[in-house]
Order: C-alpha cells, then structure tokens, then sequence
C-alpha cells in the first residue's frame, strides 16, 4: 500500500489491521433494515371509515403508527375528501398570545390540534409579522 520509506498514521495501520481481518473474496453480511408491515386493504378503508366519522389525520396517524402524511394520502386514494381545520377567532387570539410571548409555530400549534403551518397561515391572514428562526422579525424584501 505505502512506500517502504513512508510514515505510515495510526489510522492508516488501524485499518491496514482490519483489512487483515476481512477474508478476500467474501461478502461482508451488512445489517437489514427492519421489515415494514404491510397495510391491508381492510386497514386502509377502515382508516378512511374513521376519518369520514370524525378522527384527525393526526389521530389516526398515532392510531396505526404512520405519518400524518401518509394517512392523508390513504383517506385520499379511498376518495374521501380531506377535511382543513382553520384557526376560529378565539383561537386566533390564543395564538397570537402565545406567538408574540416568543413561542414557536409549533409549539403554539400542538394544543389547538393544527400544524405550524396553520397556525402560520392564520397570523400572516391577520396581518402579524412572522419572526426569523433566530426570534427577530424578518425583513420584507
């Protein structure tokens, strides 16, 4: 690998030692990824049942262990029209509260059972100036 006249780095002889280690030829058994069960058609209509009936996307994804997303996109493929829960005015003024006393989108957003984005959505439809990641307000350009 290296000269005669080179100084060799303890890295270098570290893995000049594993390599020793691995016979030549031979496949090294790499480690799978856990086996992901399978939705059945059953469990999918029985999802979109439930959400026709009242259950959250988010509900229902804590239900069966799987992404909001994914529920969405299971309730979409059975037809049913996805339900957008807006922000009412009393809410409006709780999270408004809540944002300006300097807490996140998100954290303002889990109580009232609505993404970040809502919550966004919501303030900048009232006119309030959304703060950087870093807390100061951002710049209109």
């Amino acid at each position: 690998m290296l000269g005669v006249y080179s100084n060799k780095s303890r890295t270098t002889l570290e893995l000049e030692e594993l390599l020793a280690l691995v016979p030549d030829g031979e496949p090294i058994a790499t480690p799978r990824p856990p086996h992901r069960r399978r939705r059945t058609k059953a469990t999918e209509e029985e999802m979109a049942a439930a959400y026709v009936q009242g259950a959250t996307l988010s509900e229902l994804a804590n239900r069966y262990g799987l992404n909001r997303r994914t529920v969405s996109s299971i309730v979409t493929r059975a037809g049913v029209p996805t339900r957008y829960r807006h922000i009412g005015p009393s809410e409006l003024s709780q999270a408004l509260r809540e944002y300006q006393s300097g807490k996140s989108l998100a954290s303002v957003a889990g109580p009232l059972g609505v993404s970040a984005n809502t919550v966004r959505s919501a303030l900048l439809a009232a006119g309030i100036t959304m703060r950087d990641r870093y807390g100061q307000r951002e710049n209109s350009h």
